[in-house]
């Protein structure tokens, strides 16, 4: 199975594609912040008609997960998914399985590196980690 990630400040599905806006960032912030986790997922046939997990963390710079405020459970995403052969399907073709995931708002700390790890059917690849860095408040101006 193959998949690409990609941070943004919005996305959606529409008609079996990705659309989405602000990608590919690597700073954000301060304050509270919002964003997509989005991409693709490609099922060799093989890999089609079985049902697959997708699961997204936010993980701190030394891999724990960072809680929720209001009840310190991990932050995290998992979707399943399950694509299927339509009827006549050249034998061996592959399939892709778009996704865009909500994360926030949620205030994180600024100076700080934070991870978004994306796992499917419980393994994961150094490609589906994504760092990001919160960025310092701008210095008041008196």
């Amino acid at each position: 199975m193959r998949a690409s990630i990609v941070l943004a400040n919005f996305a959606k599905i529409s008609d079996g594609m990705v659309d989405a806006l602000g990608v590919g960032w690597t700073y954000t912030g301060p304050g509270p912040i919002t964003f997509f986790a989005t991409g693709i997922v490609t099922c060799d046939w093989h890999e089609l008609n079985q049902e697959h997990t997708l699961r997204l963390e936010l993980l701190d710079a030394d891999g724990k997960a960072v809680p929720l405020p209001q009840n310190d459970e991990p932050i995290l995403a998992e979707i399943k998914f399950e694509i299927g052969r339509p009827p006549g399907t050249k034998h061996g073709t592959s399939f892709n399985f778009p996704f865009a995931i909500p994360f926030g708002a949620f205030v994180l700390t600024p100076g700080e590196q934070y991870v978004v790890a994306m796992s499917i059917d419980g393994e994961s690849n150094d490609a589906w980690r994504l760092p990001f860095t919160i960025r310092d408040a701008p210095p008041e101006q008196g």
